[in-house]
């Protein structure tokens, strides 16, 4: 009897590792949790090479929002490889909660991502048209506000380019520079350009002011490098945050049947153990009778 009562522990600790929910989401929570991961690093590296193009093209919100659900996203994936881990081991009622509360997280981050995809297709664009609009409108500011001029500076000196089409670009009339309070301590000349302009890879000291030739600037416009690039952050974006939303929704579905499947089998686990701890103990009955008999 001691034997048969063994086997029915191992029976039913076994059978919650037989689900194929539990097998398969385990397996798609702990892609989520390396794709979170991965996400989080790649956002990471973006922001600190591509900041300046990213912000200037409007994907402030889209990456604020991307963070936001990184931060939820993948403590959630965690707990979900954690909580299901327990669940193959038989886990106490108090699973269920988390699950529920798990699903909720997941639901919401689905929801965020889409709204990420909307944001990135709403403010971001990679047509080269929107892109000299949106580059010319800072560079009329570039004289008077301090993020403006700091964000073309940057973009000029990192990719060597210089203006929106090309060097000979107006950054802003005469008139219009006479009658602003300039950030800027360089001053306005006809020919002249920001010294971001200048070619790093120019043996000659950089003529930026009262220019009389282009050997030492860039002359090749910021929209034409700038578009290749953005283009590849978006397609970045589209592909990892699709893929999220789809491990995501998987990962819902199939807690919503482990969720369920604890549902049906609670009966059944407590009248298991009740059965066990019935024979338990008629086997120690049984060893008592049967010690009492010997003396």
């Amino acid at each position: 009897m001691t034997e048969n009562g063994h086997s029915l522990v191992y029976r039913k600790r076994v059978r919650c590792t037989c689900e194929w929910e539990v097998k398969f989401g385990y397996g798609v929570a702990f892609t989520l949790a390396i794709f979170e991961a991965k996400r989080l690093l790649v956002i990471a590296l973006e922001i600190f090479a591509e900041w300046q193009v990213i912000r200037i093209a409007g994907g402030f919100q889209p990456v604020v929002l991307a963070l936001v659900d990184v931060a939820l996203g993948l403590p959630c994936a965690l707990i979900t490889v954690r909580a299901i881990r327990r669940r193959k081991s038989n886990l106490h009622s108090k699973t269920r909660q988390v699950l529920k509360c798990l699903l909720i997280m997941i639901i919401t981050c689905i929801a965020m991502n889409t709204t990420t995809l909307a944001l990135i297709g709403y403010h971001i664009s990679v047509r080269q048209e929107t892109l000299i609009d949106i580059f010319n409108a800072s560079m009329h500011l570039y004289a008077t506000a301090a993020s403006h001029k700091y964000a073309i500076d940057e973009i000029q000196f990192v990719l060597q380019c210089c203006g929106h089409s090309s060097y000979k670009v107006d950054y802003a009339s005469r008139e219009e520079m006479a009658q602003q309070n300039r950030i800027s301590d360089e001053d306005y000349r006809g020919l002249g350009v920001p010294f971001s302009c200048c070619n790093l890879r120019a043996a000659a000291p950089c003529m930026h002011l009262e220019m009389t030739d282009d050997k030492t600037i860039n002359v090749n416009g910021c929209v034409e490098i700038i578009s290749p690039i953005l283009l590849r952050i978006v397609i970045v974006a589209y592909v990892m945050t699709i893929t999220l939303i789809i491990i995501q929704v998987l990962l819902a579905f199939l807690i919503t049947r482990v969720y369920s499947l604890k549902c049906k089998n609670t009966d059944l686990d407590v009248a298991e153990s009740a059965l066990v701890q019935i024979r338990s103990r008629q086997i120690n009955a049984s060893r008592q009778i049967a010690k009492t008999i010997y003396l």
